[in-house]
């Protein structure tokens, strides 16, 4: 009898046991076959029920025709499996309804799609849960994929959701569905190309979430929804290169921002809408900030860059405020950039067309000059701030140039003309090619650093040696000068011979020249000072 007992209840249990978690079964069929065949499975399906594990594991690309409304409680696609669904009727719904661990699986390197003409929603039971890290492309009707508990379908890194063609609607569901039940998580892609706004929930509810780290890339015309919502990384790339305005009061929030082509207006009003990351403009697109009445954007995130290839501009209503002074790289062949007014940078590099501003722009960093630039108002530096001219062709300074500022790096192979007197206070770098002065007058208050023979003059150039700097010697490319002054008690040596046309102002410190390196008077020069 104990032996009989025995056997009861491990019939019971695994009994129990099956009902729980069902049969597993394989899809076997190749190229497309339907759903309802029951030899297309291994084992056999020829009952299905809401236990069954389903799983396509084949390694090929399979098409999966004459799906029905049915419940099962798992779905795994693994293997490098392509596998895409096709509905038997309008409307139908699979319904996940949940086993043991995760029920919704695509692993990488594997697809699950849906693109058959009848729509077709895969649903997330709750209690269930989904993990998507693979990809995913619905297209041909209105498809969707929801989840009924928040955080029950995740987009995991290296996945991506792409809503296709003729997939209109809100791929989610619609409003009304559950507030964050649809995750991306860092280094997965949302690519929307026709369709409603994934939120479908009003602003600043949201059926979606896109954690910090993942990507929108908004891949079609219709307007993107913007106010009261939350991005990560914002991406507007479609080939067509439509105009895209968005507008409302509400603040969005965004990350990284990158305009890939087209037209892209932020015309957001108000004063709290930020972006936290990058922005990028590609060559050929444009970004305006215009909006028709006071709308303020917030720069706050640290380190920012911005790259800005093609073009930008920024209204009379529109406020760039910024927080953590951002880096802003400019590469633009076409024509001066109008840079920000009332702009803090850290570095600021300047490309092709340069910099054109009405109101001068603040630079603690380094602002790097890749052409030459057109300004009514030259920068603000602050104290440590250094002017770098780095071209790929001959340069000339402007009104970046200000008569003093802390440090001055020549890096340019082809040379720099000095276009105004200035004042060093810091350190004159000669990196690369030469430092032309002209008629103009260069104030040194340190040794030159990098290679002083390149620094070159004549006799309408001036140099004054001040501040308290030593070491500070007329490099032997310097043969002539118009004036030369010295206030520096460190004094200064010739390191070549020089002939001076004009004024020798010797205030303090001493001239020292050598039997090889004479200092010559020009027959109208003049002395003063001892």
């Amino acid at each position: 009898m104990k032996k009989i007992g025995l056997l009861t209840v491990l019939l019971i249990v695994a009994c129990y046991s099956y009902s729980i978690y069902g049969a597993t079964y394989t899809w076997n069929a190749s190229g497309s076959a339907s759903w309802a065949v029951t030899t297309n499975w291994t084992p056999t399906r020829t009952t299905p029920a809401t236990t069954d594990v389903l799983q396509f594991n084949s390694g090929t690309t399979v098409t999966v025709t004459n799906i029905p409304t049915q419940t099962i409680a798992q779905l795994f696609v693994s293997g490098s499996t392509v596998v895409n669904f096709q509905a038997n009727a309008a409307a139908t719904i699979l319904t996940i309804g949940g086993g043991a661990g995760t029920d919704l699986t695509v692993d990488a390197g594997s697809q699950l799609n849906i693109n058959g003409t009848l729509t077709m929603t895969i649903t997330i039971a709750t209690g269930a849960t989904g993990s998507i890290s693979g990809t995913m492309t619905f297209s041909a009707a209105a498809q969707k994929i929801t989840a009924v508990d928040a955080s029950g379908l995740t987009f995991q890194t290296g996945s991506s959701l792409t809503q296709g063609a003729s997939c209109s609607g809100n791929i989610f569901g619609a409003s009304g569905g559950t507030n964050n039940s649809v995750v991306f998580a860092s280094g997965s892609t949302f690519i929307q190309t026709t369709g409603s706004n994934p939120f479908a929930n009003s602003a600043p509810a949201s059926i979606v979430v896109f954690q910090t780290g993942s990507l929108f890339s908004n891949q079609q015309t219709g307007t993107p929804s913007f106010s009261g919502r939350t991005y990560a990384n914002f991406e507007q790339d479609l080939a067509s290169a439509p105009t895209i305005t968005v507008t409302g009061a509400s603040a969005v929030s965004i990350d990284n921002f990158t305009v890939k082509n087209g037209t892209f207006n932020f015309n957001m009003t108000g004063t709290a809408s930020a972006i936290k990351g990058n922005i990028s403009v590609f060559s050929g697109a444009t970004l305006n900030f215009n909006p028709l009445t006071a709308g303020t954007v917030t720069l706050s995130g640290t380190g920012q860059t911005l790259t800005i290839t093609g073009t930008w501009t920024i209204g009379s209503l529109s406020t760039i405020a910024v927080t953590n002074h951002p880096v802003l790289v400019i590469f633009n062949g076409a024509g001066a950039q109008t840079a920000p007014t009332a702009f803090t940078y850290d570095n600021l590099t300047l490309s092709g067309g340069g910099l054109k501003t009405t109101a001068g722009i603040s630079v603690l960093g380094i602002l790097s000059m890749e052409g030459n630039a057109t300004a009514s108002a030259a920068p603000t530096y602050g104290g440590s701030a250094t002017l770098q001219y780095k071209g790929a062709s001959s340069q000339t300074t402007g009104p970046e140039l200000t008569a003093s500022l802390n440090n001055l790096i020549i890096n340019n192979l082809l040379g720099v003309n000095l276009g105004s007197p200035v004042t060093v206070t810091g350190t004159l770098t000669l990196t690369s090619g030469a430092f032309t002065i002209g008629a103009n007058t260069l104030t040194l208050q340190n040794a030159i650093a990098g290679t002083p023979g390149n620094l070159s003059a004549d006799a309408t150039s001036s140099i004054v040696i001040a501040g308290s700097g030593s070491g500070i010697n007329i490099p032997s490319s310097v043969i002539a000068l118009n004036n030369l002054t010295l206030n520096n008690s460190n004094g200064t040596t010739l390191q070549g011979p020089l002939s001076l046309a004009g004024q020798l102002t010797l205030t303090s410190g001493l001239l020292t020249t050598t039997a090889a390196n004479l200092l010559t008077l020009g027959i109208a020069a003049t002395v003063s000072g001892g």
